[in-house]
């Protein structure tokens, strides 16, 4: 998938139930085509929390879709980890990445990675002379934006360190993107790269199993654990 089109098919807005509305009323498989041309047989929808959305999902599903350009992989943008889970178990998004946590009864998981964080200061002043920063370093500057490194708006924040001159939190882009001009990048001493895992229902099976599993082979992750299979508490 192409950056664009991720960003053409970011976020399902919550319906009426405050639910994630249906992906398939936006895509049909009638209509839909390829970067080939062809007809995209096969629609998988890839939930994801703020921080994997605005970090590694974009380069996920493009490297997915290189591989499988007959599947159409969505992205949809989770408002939290417990409305994902639900919608994973009710077949409502294939999949999902979130925060690394334990998958319910009926659901699968396996460990994706991990998200670090970087601080983004001013290019050229006092912060970004120092090889590293800590969150109370950050906390000490009057323009102090996100901190705990969450939400989408990273765009805009990185927007304010270079024209306003803030400091904030960002997720390590999985992609590799450079820091726009005027704004560095600083590991954070004292903040713990944060577990990602991918879940998804253990009813799974033909052309959705094999997009899930493609999602695993793309981000070289370990083999899954399924709810059967953990101990009993």
């Amino acid at each position: 998938m192409a950056a664009s089109e991720a960003t053409d098919h970011r976020a399902m807005p919550p319906d009426a139930s405050g639910r994630l509305a249906s992906a398939a009323a936006v895509a049909s498989s009638d209509t839909d085509l390829d970067r080939s041309g062809g007809p995209v047989a096969h629609l998988v929808r890839v939930g994801a929390s703020s921080t994997a959305f605005t970090s590694m999902l974009g380069g996920l599903l493009a490297a997915c879709s290189e591989r499988a350009p007959e599947t159409r992989f969505q992205p949809v943008l989770c408002p939290s980890p417990v409305l994902a889970l639900e919608e994973v178990a009710a077949r409502r998004l294939d999949a999902a990445i979130l925060e690394d946590l334990a998958a319910p009864a009926g659901l699968s998981s396996a460990p994706l990675g991990a998200i670090r964080y970087l601080a983004a200061v001013p290019d050229g002043g006092r912060l970004s002379r120092a090889e590293e920063l800590s969150v109370a370093e950050l906390e000490a500057h009057p323009l102090a934006l996100a901190l705990d490194g969450g939400g989408t708006d990273v765009v805009t924040r990185l927007w304010r360190v270079a024209a306003e001159g803030a400091v904030t939190v960002v997720p390590q882009d999985a992609s590799g993107r450079r820091a726009p001009v005027g704004v560095a990048l600083r590991p954070l001493r004292d903040v713990p790269a944060r577990p990602l895992s991918l879940v998804w229902s253990d009813e799974v099976e033909g052309a959705t199993a094999e997009a899930v599993a493609l999602l695993r082979v793309c981000a070289d992750a370990p083999p899954p654990t399924r709810s059967r299979d953990r101990p009993a508490v």
